[in-house]
């Protein structure tokens, strides 16, 4: 049942949400008054009534793709290139969770749109469309970049094929998932890797092979959810738009079939339930 008094009321699309306690932050492609105040493309809400909050305004000049909470900071990726936060970002941003601000020292300076952020520690894994400099390291699609610095690893460099639409990790494993097909992690593999944490080799064990783009990774203990666009063959089971994957041997659940008659864009986990 819908929330009747929470209507901040976006004048345009949102693309990512992350929760904070009671904030609600929320990016996007929407400018305008959401919240009862103006904002552009960023907005941080307040959970119980749908207020922006008046004194958090990074102002962002182009559409934010992702939204991601580490800490007091705030991790935002997209298309964006100018002033956010009161700092010059090309499509990265570091903002402090209070007033907004961008981090001075902080800046990858991606060369094109990042549409994933996760997290191990002080390591910051991005993927997007990007093929090019970004954190001092020329980078195809994917770079682990330090959170106080920015500075991209020198080593870690998969070299994504095509473009990587979301990043899920578990221990020293990050899933990627994208619209790529060819060579990633110096292994063949089309819409789906698994990637080492430290040296960036997909896993030789782990081949789904997505028969088109996977927009959303969700990790439950062994299980792996995925959701895109894909209809056939994955993990060796036909599926259509959402399967859910062995976490070692990449196999699909012969039993777990939603049998989507769309594309999926997002998947949330809440106990033993599964949003789609």
């Amino acid at each position: 049942e819908i929330d009747t008094s929470w209507n901040p009321n976006s004048p345009g699309q949102i693309n990512s949400i992350a929760i904070d306690g009671s904030d609600i932050y929320v990016a996007g492609a929407f400018s305008g008054t959401i919240g009862g105040q103006s904002r552009n493309r960023l907005a941080k809400l307040n959970s119980t009534n749908g207020n922006a909050d008046v004194s958090w305004n990074p102002n962002s000049p182009g559409s934010v793709s992702k939204i991601a909470i580490n800490g007091s900071d705030i991790y935002v990726g997209g298309a964006f290139t100018g002033t956010i936060g009161g700092q010059t970002r090309n499509r990265l941003a570091k903002l402090n969770k209070t007033n907004g601000t961008a981090d001075a020292s902080w800046n990858p300076n991606s060369p094109s749109t990042v549409s994933a952020i996760a997290f191990i520690g002080s390591d910051i894994y991005v993927g997007g469309s990007f093929n090019g400099t970004i954190g001092g390291q020329p980078r195809g699609r994917l770079a682990k970049l330090n959170n106080t610095t920015g500075a991209a690893d020198a080593t870690w460099n998969p070299a994504s094929p095509g473009a990587v639409n979301t990043i899920a990790i578990s221990g020293s494993d990050i899933y990627v998932g994208g619209a790529f097909s060819g060579f990633i992690g110096g292994l063949s593999r089309n819409r789906l890797a698994k990637l080492n944490s430290t040296n960036g080799n997909a896993d030789a064990s782990w081949n789904p092979n997505s028969p088109s783009t996977i927009n959303t990774i969700v990790i439950s203990g062994s299980d792996i959810y995925v959701g895109g666009a894909f209809i056939g063959t994955i993990g060796g089971q036909t599926r259509s738009c959402l399967a859910k994957l062995n976490n070692s041997s990449g196999d699909a659940d012969a039993s777990w079939n939603p049998d989507a008659n769309s594309t999926c864009s997002v998947i949330e986990i809440s106990g033993s339930d599964i949003y789609a």
